[in-house]
């Protein structure tokens, strides 16, 4: 009787697993299929710690901005996936008045700064599990964006110096993820949760701060650089940075279609 018993339990999985997608007949686990859609978050802890970096670089924040607000799947077919996402984040300040030097006499000062990140995360991955309770599979994603920051600030006086003041940094970084992955499906919704892990590494350039000023009076423009995080000035400068290692990202999706 046991063993009749975990026969007919081996038969009922079977049947689960060849159910089709948000069909009412499947009671466990929902599988998506080819030209099914998904919608999902999970920022990997390297994208986390990324950020955290590089807008610690910018202005010491130490609050995380610009997770992936995006993210896509699509199944060209019932093992392979198609996968992208959109990180953005852009905050930006301007202020401008007269700075009261004596009771007499003041100075123009406007200044205005701004600081942003995108990045485009492409990928794919396959399935190789049928089941529609848990779904193991491997996959790629290649990171590729632009990070940067500004800042101006201009004087005018008509009794002293005029000038302005102008830093900015412009990097652009790439990466590269290589992951393995599993998912369960809930219940008979169309969600699953899971996680990936795997190796990843992004690779960061111009590292560095330009600066910019400018003396009105003389006409003349000195031009410096400077490492993030280091007043030390440099008449020319490259930096490059990079990062490579283990990497975990816990998943929640949404399927649908358009069928």
């Amino acid at each position: 009787m046991a063993c009749l018993a975990f026969a007919g339990a081996l038969q009922a999985q079977s049947l689960l697993t060849k159910g089709n997608p948000y069909a009412t007949n499947v009671r466990t686990g929902n599988r998506p299929g080819a030209g099914d859609w998904g919608l999902y978050i999970g920022p990997s802890y390297s994208e986390v710690m990324d950020l955290v970096d590089c807008f610690a670089n910018f202005t010491n924040l130490d609050v995380v901005r610009g997770l992936p607000l995006v993210n896509v799947k699509y199944y060209t077919s019932d093992k392979l996936e198609l996968r992208g996402g959109i990180q953005y984040y852009k905050r930006g300040f301007r202020a401008s008045g007269n700075e009261i030097l004596t009771p007499t006499t003041d100075k123009e000062h406007s200044m205005k700064e701004s600081e942003w990140f995108f990045r485009l995360i492409p990928g794919f991955a396959y399935h190789f599990s049928p089941r529609n309770v848990l779904d193991v599979y491997t996959g790629v994603s290649l990171p590729l964006g632009f990070e940067g920051s500004t800042y101006k600030d201009e004087y005018v006086n008509p009794d002293a110096v005029n000038g302005v003041f102008n830093q900015y940094r412009k990097s652009l970084c790439v990466g590269l993820e290589a992951f393995i992955g599993l998912q369960a499906f809930i219940a008979d919704l169309p969600v699953s949760v899971g996680f990936e892990y795997g190796l990843s590494g992004m690779f960061h350039t111009g590292q560095k701060v330009k600066t910019e000023v400018y003396d009105a009076v003389n006409n003349t423009t000195q031009t410096t650089y400077q490492l993030l995080g280091d007043p030390t000035d440099y008449k020319d400068l490259k930096a490059n940075s990079g990062v490579f290692g283990s990497d975990l990202r816990l998943t929640i999706t949404y399927y649908f279609n358009n069928k």
